[in-house]
């Protein structure tokens, strides 16, 4: 088996479970400790599970998580963050908005202030600016990714 289908097996496995272990990794795969400890080395480095010692866990990262679910993760605080944030910022001012659940409802906090440019990078978040008080949207182009909302590559950035 290749390295390719043994990082997409352990991942799969991940997916499953919590955790993996080296010495279970090397026989199921018919490969050495050594190999294993490579991919565990190689997929970590890659962000997609965290090493551990003889091992591997999932990334508990926000980054992993589904959109939707990421809305939900900490969404008191993030409230609490937004309205604060909120006081802070004048009518007839001009902001830049990137991608992200916290920064979703910054924008939510904003619905009442009066004269903002808004440049985002975030669909979500020109869809949750439009009506209410006077705002100039500005949505960046480029490739939409389906996963967010976000507008990225080349003509975003």
């Amino acid at each position: 088996m290749d390295a390719t289908s043994r990082h997409s097996k352990i991942l799969d496995l991940l997916n499953s479970q919590e955790r993996v272990e080296v010495e279970d990794l090397a026989a199921r795969f018919g490969v050495s400790l050594q190999t294993i400890r490579t991919d565990l080395r190689d997929l970590s480095a890659r962000g997609v599970l965290s090493r551990v010692h003889g091992g591997a866990v999932r990334v508990s990262s926000a980054a992993n998580r589904a959109y939707a679910d990421r809305r939900k993760q900490n969404a008191t605080a993030k409230q609490t963050m937004a309205a604060l944030l909120a006081e802070f910022i004048p009518d007839n001012c001009s902001l830049a908005i990137n991608i992200g659940t916290s920064t979703e409802q910054a924008a939510r906090s904003l619905e009442n202030h009066r004269g903002l440019t808004v440049l985002s990078n975030n669909i979500n978040i020109i869809n949750l600016m439009m009506g209410g008080e006077a705002k100039e949207l500005i949505l960046v182009g480029g490739t939409v990714r389906q996963s967010d909302g976000a507008i990225i590559g080349e003509d975003a950035v």
